[in-house]
């Protein structure tokens, strides 16, 4: 759970009033639904970059033989 969503919205009832709650709702849902999974695309996408390079490393640095 964000802290958006914790903190937020009380915040913004405070500060401006009960209009400003739809607007948080707004921002959170787009968080979950766009921002979260890029995220998780992204560091997925990274992870498997990373261990690809790795067996590729593992793979040029034996020794010669002869």
């Amino acid at each position: 759970m964000s802290n958006t969503l914790i903190l937020g919205i009380q915040l913004l009832n405070a500060m401006y009033g009960n209009g400003a709650t739809s607007v948080l709702l707004e921002i959170v849902f787009l968080q979950s639904i766009a921002w979260y999974n890029l995220l998780f695309f992204l560091f997925e996408l990274d992870t498997n970059e990373s261990s690809h390079d790795d067996a590729n490393r593992s793979f040029r640095c034996r020794p010669e033989e002869g």
